[in-house]
C-alpha cells in the first residue's frame, strides 16, 4: 500500500467493492472468527462477493444462511476474483481458511469440493447479529471495509484495519485491542463459576477448562506480552499507510499487576482531542507507546505525565 502524507490525508474507503457493514455484525465476526488471515479474508470475502453480485449485506447473509436447507456453493475462482491475491489464480488460501474455520460458530457447514467449489451455510447467530428493524438500521453504526483491507498475511494487521475504520472518523477515536487475555484459562473458568454461583463436579471443571483453552487457541486470545509484537507492528504499518498517529496504552490490574486490556487512541488533523484527554493521567496505564508515521517510541510514566497538555502525538 502506498504511503500517505499528512498533506493529502483522507479518511475514506472508496474501493469499488467497499461495503458498509453494521458494526454489530463486525463485532460478532471479531468475537467468533479464528485469528487467521485466511479465515478473516474468507468470512469478509463472502460479503464482498455478495456486493459484487449486487446483493446487500442483509441479503447476502440471509442467502448464505437462514434461507438454505442445505448449503450454498460458490466457485472458488469467483471468490478469489473478488478477494484473492491480484494476478494470482491460487485457491490454496481458501482451503486453509476452511481448515481454520472448522468448528467455528460462524458456520453450520463449511467445506471445499476438490479445488473448485466452496460450500457454506452461515449459522443463524450471524444473521441475528444484523440490525433487525428499520429503527435499528437507522441507528446503526457502519464500518466501511473493502477487499484490500484483507490482503495481508498477518491477522493482526487485518484486525487493525477493521478497528481503524470502525472509529477513525470520530472526534475522539479510540478502541480496545481484542483478544488480550486478562486472566488465565483456569481463572476465567473459576470466575464464570462464581458468577453462576454453582459448584461443579471436578470432571465438569476439567471439561470447561479444556474448552476454554481450545477457545483461546482458536481465537488467538493471549496475554499482552505474547501478542504485543504482532499488534505494535501492525499499528506501525497502519500509521505509515494512512498518516495516522496512535497511543497504545496497556492498562494494568492494581492487584495482580497484569495487563487486563489495551486501549488505543488515534490522532490526526481532524480529531478534537483536548488537553489531559489524549495523554490522560490514569495511574493504571503503563508501558505506553507513541506510534507515528516516523516510527515507534516508548514512554516512561514521567514522560507520559509531562505530555498531559498535548493534543497531538509527537
Amino acid at each position: 500500500m502506498n504511503q500517505v502524507t499528512p498533506k493529502d490525508f483522507v479518511l475514506s474507503n472508496e474501493h469499488p467493492h467497499a461495503v458498509n457493514i453494521p458494526s454489530s455484525l463486525v463485532n460478532y465476526i471479531g468475537d467468533n472468527c479464528p485469528m487467521s488471515p485466511n479465515a478473516l479474508r474468507l468470512v469478509y470475502g463472502l460479503i464482498f462477493y455478495g456486493q459484487a453480485r449486487g446483493a446487500g449485506v442483509n441479503e447476502t447473509i440471509r442467502s448464505l444462511g437462514s434461507m438454505l436447507s442445505d448449503y450454498a456453493e460458490i466457485r472458488c475462482v469467483h471468490l478469489s476474483n473478488v478477494v484473492g491475491t491480484p494476478g494470482i489464480r491460487d485457491n490454496r488460501w481458501i482451503r486453509q481458511a476452511v481448515e481454520d474455520l472448522s468448528g467455528s460458530p460462524l458456520f453450520d457447514h463449511i467445506s471445499i469440493d476438490g479445488t473448485t467449489k466452496l460450500r457454506v451455510k452461515l449459522a443463524n447467530p450471524v444473521f441475528n447479529a444484523l440490525p433487525s428493524t428499520e429503527k435499528a438500521r437507522k441507528n446503526s453504526i457502519f464500518v466501511r471495509l473493502s477487499p484490500p483491507d484483507m490482503m495481508f498475511r498477518s491477522a493482526y494487521r487485518i484486525r487493525a484495519n477493521i478497528l481503524m475504520w470502525h472509529c477513525a472518523n470520530r472526534k475522539w477515536p479510540m478502541f480496545k485491542l481484542p483478544n488480550v487475555a486478562a486472566n488465565s484459562p483456569s481463572e476465567a473458568v473459576a470466575a464464570k463459576r462464581r458468577k453462576l454461583a454453582i459448584e461443579l463436579p471436578s470432571h465438569s471443571n476439567e471439561d470447561k477448562l479444556l474448552r476454554e483453552r481450545q477457545r483461546r487457541t482458536l481465537l488467538g486470545i493471549k496475554p499482552w506480552v505474547q501478542c504485543r509484537a504482532g499488534w505494535l507492528t501492525s499499528i506501525e504499518e497502519l500509521s505509515r499507510d494512512h498518516a495516522l498517529s496512535f497511543l497504545v496504552m496497556p492498562v494494568f490490574d492494581p492487584w495482580t499487576d497484569r495487563v487486563i486490556r489495551v486501549d488505543v487512541k488515534i490522532e490526526h488533523r481532524l480529531t478534537q482531542w483536548g488537553p489531559e484527554k489524549l495523554y490522560c493521567g490514569d495511574a493504571s496505564v503503563r508501558g505506553i507507546y507513541e506510534i507515528t508515521p516516523k516510527g515507534r517510541t516508548s514512554l516512561s510514566r514521567d514522560e507520559w505525565r509531562q505530555k498531559s497538555g498535548q493534543t497531538k502525538i509527537f
